[in-house]
Parts: structure tokens; sequence; C-alpha cells
């Protein structure tokens, strides 16, 4: 529904433009070229901002600051990463068990998230992981979120997020990254 109402505001919009032209003489040239820029205004911010997130995007990464040491809680007797995607529906409870385990570890910090500046559509969020027993960094990470443009905003009331690459995969292969197999 939201979308129809958009193509609607957006015929509307066109609508009006080409009105508009049609009644600027051609002997007003510099009136002429702000018709189009008009029209387009409201969609230059969407273009900007997603020029923005894109490139934010792509060199979001994460900086590993340290690691702790585990044993077979979380790694097999071979030190293979027990806490991974394949665990069968027959074996939730010693997956959700060993997510307790990870995540009693260690001790998220995520910021509020701010606008890169005044007039930008993107927001930023950086995140920590912190060890929950000594309180010493382990990683951090920028993570964007791009709101839209004024119309996008207004219209549909949509945003995206995009984060670096291990928490896109899931968020246990990060937790593998700060999470050392250390026999016993």
């Amino acid at each position: 529904m939201a979308g129809l109402l958009a193509l609607l505001v957006i015929a509307l919009w066109a609508a009006a433009s080409v009105t508009l032209a049609k009644a600027v003489s051609s002997k007003s040239f510099p009136l002429a070229l702000a018709v189009p820029a008009i029209f387009f205004m409201p969609f230059f911010d969407e273009a900007i901002g997603l020029g923005q997130y894109s490139y934010l995007c792509q060199r979001s990464e994460i900086k590993l600051h340290g690691a702790i040491p585990v044993g077979n809680e979380l790694y097999s007797e071979d030190g293979e990463w027990r806490l991974g995607f394949t665990s069968p529906p027959e074996h939730w409870r010693e997956h959700l068990a060993l997510v307790r385990l990870a995540d009693s570890l260690v001790r998220w910090d995520s910021g509020v998230s701010q606008p890169i500046h005044s007039l930008s559509p993107v927001d930023s969020r950086h995140t920590r992981i912190i060890d929950s027993r000594t309180g010493r960094l382990l990683s951090e990470w920028t993570s964007y979120s791009f709101k839209g443009g004024i119309v996008r905003r207004t219209l549909l009331d949509g945003s995206t997020q995009c984060f670096p690459e291990p928490i896109n995969q899931n968020g246990y292969v990060m937790y593998k990254q700060i999470m050392a197999y250390s026999k016993p």
C-alpha cells in the first residue's frame, strides 16, 4: 500500500513539474532549468545518502583487540568450534546452553544511533565487546543505517542496516574470533 502511495505521489509530482515546464516560456531559459531541478530535489538527498551509506558500509571493519582463552566448553576435543550454523534441531538445548555460555563471557556495549552529520540520512552506531570478567576491550566496530531521503522517510518509512562482514555472516563467527581455543 505504501508503495502505491509513493508511486501516486511521484506521478502527481511529475505531472505538476511537466505542467509547470509547459507554462514556462522558452525565452526564460534559467526558469526552464529550474523546473527539472525542482522535480528532482526531493530525490537528491536519497541519492547522496545512498552513496554515503554504500561508501561507509564497504569500509566498515571490526577491530580486534584481544581474545578470551576458552577450552572444551565451546570447542570440541580436536579444537573445532561447537557454536556454529549446523546445529541439528534435536540438539537445540545444547546449542542454547552454548549460546548462554558464550554470552556470559562477554558484555556488549552499543551506543545509540547518531547521524554522521546533521544533514545526512545516514546514522552510525559504535559497538564494543568487552570481557565480562576483566573489563578488557576485545573488539569494536561501527555499523550504519540508512533512513532514506525525504521521500522514503515520509512515504515508506523504511531503513537499511549494514555491519562488518563477520557480523553479517553470523554473530557466532565474531565470537569464534574473540574466544580462542586453549587446550586444557
